[in-house]
């Protein structure tokens, strides 16, 4: 469902009621959270954070919404945040000054007293008051039923949210109007956001974004329009849950393809978006 890469090659998944670490080989390491996992991140200094439900837990140490974990693996107690959701944490970004940005399906609660869905955390866990942003004005749904599904950090600090669709705040919160933004014009659902050098990567359910033709996935500049030089052919209704960037510049996507030769979960993109048929293992093929 997700995975991360430590610089080390360190492959950290979430899939179900588990996260857990595997090496570069693909070899099984150790299991980091059991029950109720619902975003990784590895952040600018290599931790592990995860968020998710109330029912996280670490080697059967209670580890409730929020939880980050050092170099080795342990348990982090000079990160002081211990929020509570309705639902739990959906969406976790890291700052390059270590600070921490979070969201959820509903609000942040026990961080101070606050009860925004979006907030931004100083590197030990403490509220950052600076960040105060109101995304109801510009999310459908209204305030109380705005999803925050994915978030990024652009190396200006300016934040990209992808919700009900995708818009990007200055470091302050405040909307950034010279965004375009981008709305799923055929699809249901955003999953990911994510940079790679100065271009940004939009993955979901969908078949079109402001009308652009791009099942899946679409790549865009740095200001929200389309690059027309990413080209994909995946087939219509392909659900991108995740995906990574190869050293070597291609795209490793998780999901579902409904392919008319049968349904494909894992695919390799070249730069172009063009398919890599013959890097496949042969079960995908």
């Amino acid at each position: 469902e997700q995975f991360n890469i430590k610089t080390d090659g360190t492959i950290i998944v979430r899939h179900l009621n588990d996260v857990k670490a595997y090496d570069q080989s693909g070899a099984f390491v150790t299991r980091l959270i059991f029950l109720g996992p619902q975003y990784i991140l590895v952040d600018v200094n290599q931790n592990v954070v995860i968020g998710g439900n109330g029912f996280m837990t670490n080697n059967s140490i209670a580890t409730p919404f929020m939880v980050r974990l050092d170099n080795s693996f342990a348990i982090d107690n000079a990160f002081s945040c211990k929020p509570t959701y309705t639902e739990g944490i959906k969406a976790i970004t890291s700052q390059l000054d270590g600070k921490l940005i979070i969201g959820g399906d509903y609000s942040v609660r026990s961080i101070q007293s606050t009860g925004k869905k979006l907030v931004r955390l100083n590197q030990d866990g403490t509220l950052d008051s600076s960040f105060d942003p109101d995304l109801s004005s510009v999310m459908s749904g209204g305030g109380f039923n705005i999803q925050i599904h994915s978030l990024a950090v652009q190396n200006d600090n300016r934040i990209l949210v992808a919700s009900t669709k995708m818009i990007r705040l200055k470091p302050s919160g405040e909307l950034d109007p010279t965004f375009i933004s981008s709305e799923i014009t055929s699809g249901v659902y955003l999953t990911q956001v994510k940079l790679k050098d100065n271009s940004i990567f939009l993955s979901g359910a969908f078949d079109a974004i402001n009308s652009y033709y791009s099942p899946g996935i679409v790549k865009l500049k740095p200001n929200g329009a389309i690059d027309p030089a990413f080209v994909t052919v995946l087939p219509p209704s392909s659900f991108v849950t995740d995906f990574a960037f190869q050293s070597t510049g291609k795209i490793v996507l998780s999901g579902t393809f409904p392919f008319p030769s049968g349904m494909m979960y894992v695919i390799r993109l070249n730069e172009d978006g063009s398919i890599s048929y013959h890097e496949l293992p042969e079960k995908l093929r």
